[in-house]
């Protein structure tokens, strides 16, 4: 199959072109922008996104509450190399997804995830040693992660559980999570697909 056949082709893909806050968003079946930052979809190396309720309780005043969405796609190393961040909040608790965060979700659930996912299993099957969710080193054998300090072959892990924002990971004779992960953290969104293709349940 060549580089031009597996991208997406036009009209395959819907458009968007609205605002969050102050900016303009597009995103398409090429590239997502915002502002003034652009990233072409086959460039992305990390995804995370997620849904944040914070409650503020003051005293004397009514309790607050405010929720935000999170999209981030960028490169590595995380944190030091170009991203494009989107964000936004309402106050009061918010049930309904914005439509702009829904779209991303889905173009990147559509288009850079499968990508990412078969990179990153191709690459362990090699015998190569991956990071995903930020911190977790996964291989042929299992994965481990220096705080909290763990070490776990393929047989000793249950299939991650993904619960408000959150994945759990747990080793199969524990009751509870042997390790934690906010979907926020880059790629922790492939740690179930990613697990599941390489262990064996």
């Amino acid at each position: 199959m060549s580089e031009h056949d597996r991208q997406p082709q036009p009209g395959q893909i819907p458009v968007l072109d609205t605002k969050v806050g102050w900016s303009s968003l597009h995103a398409d079946g090429q590239q997502i922008s915002y502002g003034r930052r652009s990233m072409l979809l086959d460039e992305i190396e990390w995804v995370g996104y997620w849904v944040e309720q914070v409650t503020e309780k003051r005293f004397m005043f009514p309790t607050t509450y405010t929720t935000y969405w999170h999209f981030e796609v960028g490169k590595y190393p995380h944190k030091a190399a170009p991203a494009v961040i989107v964000t936004d909040s309402r106050m009061g608790r918010q049930d309904e997804l914005p439509d702009w965060w829904t779209f991303l979700v889905n173009l990147s659930a559509q288009v850079v995830e499968p990508r990412l996912l078969t990179d990153l299993i191709t690459r362990v099957r090699q015998g190569e040693t991956v990071t995903v969710g930020g911190s977790i080193k996964v291989n042929q054998h299992g994965i481990n992660c220096k705080r909290p300090k763990l070490s776990l072959s393929w047989d000793e892990l249950r299939i991650p559980v993904s619960h408000q924002g959150m994945i759990y990971i747990w080793n199969t004779n524990s009751d509870q999570p042997v390790l934690t992960v906010p979907l926020g953290h880059p790629n922790a969104v492939l740690i179930q697909p990613l697990f599941a293709a390489l262990s064996r349940y």
